[in-house]
């Protein structure tokens, strides 16, 4: 029969389950209050877009800042003999004198910067995605899509992330089942898929119209009016004028799906953002922090681990602080399929240079980056 865990070990596990909790939260809280926030303040995009993107900066620092303590004896319990024990620490020690001995300048080298450049380009798609976008803006996108109140939006933004949630624990059950390439695979997929069909949601709800007009007038959606932050929209005369015209006493930057064209664009951008979330969650979300954990050498994985660390989260912090920027210069249609031509490339990326790792001792996957292999060869794609 198996030892019972110490109690050391459940407690270091409820730390890390807490700090992911707070995490999901707090990007939550960030999404329900941002549509707030804009209201109560009148922010405008720039503002919006630094005050999520500020909370990044702190992420990227720590993903630069590696480094471990040896708790073995902790951690192995007082069952364990204590030759055992020192045996691991000297493990450790070794490990940490081999880390204290590389170089940044040694992950140059071809067997060490394979890897990196498959790791880093995995955690700069999953940012380059969009994905957090939909996360911080979730209950904003909402809104600019139909959902007429802050409350309605706010709570399908909810949703979301109950989603997100959701098939993250589909995906533990099965990346072992069908390998980390595959789901990559299918998650890229599905991906596009998903931001193209949101695109087009937006092209019912406010057209391919650049929210970069002179005049509030000549925006003829209630969507592509309240995007203007100079712009408010009027449900009684149907029009958008300059916010604070006296001319009209029903100003709102809420938009009522009124047509079936409205109402079926604003239920197809739903549909498409949990679909989207949903791919996500499967593949994209998690395989690229499992990928590397396995990929990297001893000497190498934590100056290289964090190096990918911070691609993702400066990643996170460009991708937060030019969203609502670009759905005003190249429109929300096009910021999406800007994301999912982002996606295209890391599928291709994907389909030619990254291989399967399920099952592999270190030493194995070490070969995998060796001489020219080619995955898609390799793995029958």
């Amino acid at each position: 029969m198996a030892a019972r865990p110490p109690r050391f070990v459940f407690f270091v596990v409820f730390c890390i389950t807490i700090g992911g909790l707070l995490f999901g939260y707090d990007t939550g809280v960030i999404s329900g209050a941002l549509v707030v926030l804009k209201d109560e303040w009148n922010l405008s995009s720039t503002q919006q877009e630094f005050i999520v993107g500020g909370t990044t900066l702190g992420a990227i620092v720590g993903g630069l800042s590696p480094g471990s303590s040896p708790t073995a004896g902790r951690i192995y319990g007082k069952n364990v003999s204590e030759s055992i024990v020192d045996d691991e620490l000297e493990s450790m020690r070794q490990s940490m004198r081999t880390e204290n001995a590389t170089r940044y300048i040694d992950l140059l080298r071809a067997t060490n910067l394979k890897p990196l450049i498959v790791a880093c380009v995995l955690q700069l798609m999953q940012q380059f995605s969009g994905f957090n976008t939909a996360m911080y803006y979730s209950a904003t996108i909402l809104k600019m899509a139909g959902f007429g109140s802050t409350k309605s939006a706010t709570q399908f933004s909810i949703a979301i992330a109950a989603t997100n949630m959701i098939m993250t624990i589909v995906a533990i059950t099965i990346i072992d089942r069908f390998g980390r390439r595959k789901l990559l695979l299918i998650s890229f997929v599905g991906m596009i898929i998903g931001l193209i069909l949101l695109g087009i949601a937006f092209i019912f709800i406010v057209g391919l119209v650049k929210i970069t007009k002179d005049s509030c007038i000549e925006y003829v959606k209630c969507g592509a009016c309240t995007l203007d932050d100079k712009c408010g929209w009027s449900p009684g005369s149907l029009m958008c004028t300059t916010k604070g015209d006296s001319a009209f006493g029903d100003l709102t930057d809420m938009c009522e799906s009124i047509t079936s064209r409205d109402k079926a664009g604003t239920w197809l951008a739903l549909a498409s953002l949990i679909f989207y979330v949903a791919l996500y969650a499967v593949g994209l979300g998690n395989v690229p922090w499992l990928v590397q954990s396995e990929i990297f050498a001893q000497g190498i994985r934590s100056k290289a681990g964090s190096l990918a660390t911070a691609t993702n989260w400066v990643s996170n912090f460009i991708i937060s602080v030019t969203f609502l920027t670009m759905t005003l210069h190249i429109t929300a249609s096009g910021t999406f399929w800007l994301y999912a031509g982002i996606l295209l490339i890391g599928l291709v990326f994907v389909f030619l240079v990254v291989p399967e790792t399920k099952g592999l001792k270190l030493e194995d996957v070490q070969k995998l980056f060796a001489g020219n292999q080619r995955p898609y060869r390799r793995q029958g794609g």
